[in-house]
């Protein structure tokens, strides 16, 4: 993503878009912490240039939650109606995350109630370099 060390939502949705709009068919989405929670921004609030099959989100922080104040980053107070169309959404988040607390797992799950939910032990924010519970998720598409 453009400019990591120094992130911008403007920056990092215009990158989205152009991948979008790269692609065919069907796509299946995949974002890891604030790459994650730019992405459900994004696919909330602009119009995808593709349907979007699967949403796979890994510790999104929750924007709005106690000491996670960004309005830039935070998706419209609406985003789980807009993710209506997606049928498969999942989340996933460590209880031992260093970076993002555990408790913004509970958040995302209280309003998307339809997403399968994804409790991990011992992975930290990185899910300890191993992604095999996504990939199989994916697969199950």
């Amino acid at each position: 993503m453009p400019d990591e060390g120094s992130p911008r939502y403007e920056a990092w949705k215009d990158r989205i878009g152009k991948e979008f709009a790269a692609l065919n068919g069907e796509v299946i989405v995949v974002g890891h912490s604030l790459g994650a929670s730019v992405l459900l921004k994004y696919v909330t609030e602009e119009e995808p240039a593709k349907p979007v099959a699967g949403m796979f989100l890994i510790a999104p922080p929750f924007w709005g939650a106690p000491n996670w104040e960004a309005r830039e980053f935070a998706a419209c107070e609406d985003f789980a109606r807009r993710l209506s169309g997606i049928e498969r959404i999942f989340l996933y988040h460590s209880r031992d995350d260093e970076v993002v607390p555990f408790a913004h797992l509970a958040m995302y799950a209280q309003h998307l109630p339809q997403a399968a939910v994804r409790e991990l032990d011992g992975c930290g924010h990185q899910l300890a370099g191993d992604l095999s519970e996504v990939a199989h998720d994916i697969k199950s598409l």
